[in-house]
């Protein structure tokens, strides 16, 4: 862009000062712009960086005696031993330090992750089955299991939403059935609804969940159970829950 760098960047660092040749041209753009001059602090750590030796250290983990090697450059020794506070320590970092400590056991010993078991036990509780033991244990086994059955869980899911929906709606109609000492006001306030409508809705999805409910095979039934009780749980009325011959 420029033919010429004749002027002169003198960077201070503690007591330390060095300099770098720049354009003329630059100095006069600064010199206009200073007091609206961008944050240039990331850019500087990282031309920085490549100005340090590049000798390291070895450190290591010891974890209840067992101890685990690893290398940093030597330049953060010094910084930790002066300046780290071990308060700086939070939960976001002490879940990244997990997720380096797992990442260090053979994958076929790695526990899962808690997004992995939480879609595995949602798989086994919507298809109604058990999670083998190993799939519990290590990455690998919990990775082939949801891998196995996803695609018919979601198939499952799919299918069952609507009635689902259903049963949910029927659980509010439950309670509104319980509820027959308050007056309609009373009703849409403990409910959370405004319009008497919407109360209407909830009887009738309960009117139409004890007509089909005897028609669906136990493990949907034990699913709509499931979600309606949750329902009625949410509600905090001391309401008994909805069992499966509720509709007899």
């Amino acid at each position: 862009m420029y033919e010429t760098k004749s002027g002169k960047a003198n960077v201070v660092i503690g007591s330390r000062t060095f300099s770098f040749a720049i354009h003329e041209e630059y100095i006069d753009k600064l010199r206009k712009s200073q007091n609206s001059l961008h944050d240039i602090s990331g850019e500087m750590s990282s031309l920085l960086k490549d100005f340090l030796p590049r000798r390291e250290l070895q450190c290591h983990l010891d974890i209840e005696g067992i101890k685990i090697p690893f290398d940093i450059p030597a330049y953060m020794v010094e910084t930790f031993e002066c300046d780290f506070e071990p308060s700086a320590i939070n939960k976001m970092t002490e879940e990244r330090f997990g997720e380096i400590l797992r990442k260090s056991i053979p994958s076929s010993m790695t526990p899962p992750t808690e997004r992995q078991l939480f879609f595995a036990k949602s798989i086994a509780r919507g298809l109604r089955m058990d999670i083998p033991p190993e799939a519990l244990d290590s990455v690998d086994s919990c990775s082939q299991f949801i891998d196995r059955y996803k695609y018919e869980f979601e198939e499952f899911k799919e299918d069952i939403k609507g009635i689902v929906k259903l049963a949910r709606k029927a659980a509010r109609g439950y309670i509104l059935e319980k509820l027959v000492h308050l007056t309609e006001d009373e009703k849409l306030e403990v409910m959370g609804v405004s319009r008497p409508e919407t109360l209407l809705e909830y009887k009738k999805g309960l009117f139409l969940f004890y007509v089909e409910f005897p028609s669906y095979i136990q493990k949907v039934k034990d699913i709509l159970l499931e979600n309606a009780n949750e329902v009625i749980s949410s509600y905090d009325l001391k309401i008994p829950p909805l069992t499966e011959d509720f509709w007899k």
